[in-house]
């Protein structure tokens, strides 16, 4: 009879034990079930803002060209009014050359005529003694003939030299007056190109002037975003605090509830609370750490203060350099569960199960990497860029903790 008894004692705690640890699952699963909801106002918020953002960047690109374009129309103008201004100084030393040169047959000029002028006064003073000086030094007919004709040419000579001087007078003086209108059409040009020159440049000031505003625009909008993305994630940090802490609580009021059974059964049947303890002794991972709603909120808050550390491989410094196993190895330190540091050895000391059944605080793992689930379908993992919240991605083998009851 007392075997019976025995027997079915064993009988009803197992079969109780089994419904406590199905309540316990049940109300876990209930509890971070809430953590699946989308997050509306803080993503809502940051996505407005990158939106935002994402304008202004666009907006600071078309700046940016317009400046770039601003910018070659002004070296071209630039270097249009430099060749007119040499074209000007080119101008003005063949003025120049010209000027001196009229000055100079000016001089050869009044000189001739003042040679041409002191000889017609001469012969006027002289009267015909100059043509009777000619025929009585004339020794013969022939040097007479000689005397008048060559007098004859001085006269001509000092006429042509004169007409010469004079042509070329003119001609320089005309060429001058061209050179000079040219000279004034240049620096017509001049003038319209500098007024060109400073519209291009109060342009390309007022573009740089817009494209600082942009930047410093970019630069206040990047700071909201990432406010609103800290806000977001503090947020998140709370609701799965919140709600593994409900979890919790939840588990531990059906585990009362058990308890309270279990004793009222045991205080209507006395005669069964003396055996069956001995049967049950270790019966199943009694030597792991309990995993309940507290520690998996510690270790997804351990995980969340994490965020921003670099990456170094196999450092373990939260704040100062980590690596992947050496963040999930910390943050379960957090909780007071010890794990190794690394990723394949904390693989194999877990049972893999499908992503749909992790909870915050368990594993992720792909082969060579491990990350803490935190809920919604995210991690908090530590890659190349640092430690950072981010979506499951990828060929991942699935996830767990080696501490799960």
């Amino acid at each position: 009879m007392q075997n019976s008894q025995h027997n079915t004692t064993g009988i009803t705690r197992h079969i109780q034990g089994k419904h406590i640890a199905a309540v316990l699952g049940l109300v876990l699963m209930s509890a971070s079930a809430p953590m699946m909801a989308p997050r509306i106002a803080f993503a809502d918020t940051s996505a407005q803002l990158q939106a935002q953002l994402d304008d202004a960047k666009a907006h600071l690109n078309e700046i940016q060209a317009k400046l770039m374009a601003a910018g070659e129309e002004l070296n071209d103008t630039q270097y249009q009014l430099e060749q007119t201004k040499a074209k000007i100084t080119e101008m003005q030393k063949k003025i120049d050359t010209t000027k001196t040169s009229i000055k100079e047959n000016t001089e050869k000029l009044d000189k001739r005529r003042a040679v041409l002028a002191d000889r017609v006064s001469a012969n006027y003073k002289m009267g015909g003694t100059s043509l009777l000086s000619i025929v009585l030094d004339a020794d013969s007919l022939e040097s007479l003939i000689s005397n008048i004709y060559y007098a004859d040419k001085v006269a001509a000579a000092d006429k042509a030299q004169i007409d010469e001087i004079s042509d070329l007078q003119s001609e320089l003086e005309t060429q001058e007056a061209e050179l000079q209108k040219q000279q004034d059409a240049l620096k017509e040009q001049e003038s319209s190109q500098q007024k060109l020159v400073d519209q291009k440049q109060a342009q390309q000031d007022e573009l740089a002037s817009q494209q600082a505003d942009q930047k410093a625009y970019i630069d206040s909008l990047s700071a909201e975003v990432q406010k609103a993305l800290k806000a977001e994630a503090e947020a998140e940090r709370k609701r799965q605090a919140e709600a593994a802490a409900e979890a919790e609580r939840q588990a531990q009021a059906a585990i009362d509830a058990q308890q309270r059974q279990h004793e009222g059964n045991n205080t209507q049947n006395p005669g069964n609370n003396n055996n069956g303890n001995s049967n049950n002794t270790n019966n199943g991972g009694s030597s792991n750490k309990h995993f309940d709603g507290t520690t998996r909120s510690i270790i997804v808050q351990a995980a969340y203060s994490c965020i921003g550390t670099p990456y170094v491989l196999g450092a373990y410094s939260p704040g100062t350099a980590i690596d992947c196993s050496g963040l999930t190895k910390w943050a379960y330190a957090q909780a007071g569960l010890s794990i190794p540091h690394s990723s394949a050895a904390q693989r194999n000391m877990t049972n893999i199960k499908p992503i749909s059944q992790c909870h915050p605080g368990d594993m992720v793992f792909w082969y060579g990497h491990v990350a803490i689930y935190v809920g919604n379908g995210k991690i908090v993992h530590a890659n190349y860029g640092g430690v950072e919240e981010t979506t499951l991605y990828g060929s991942y083998l699935g996830g767990g903790c080696p501490f799960d009851i």
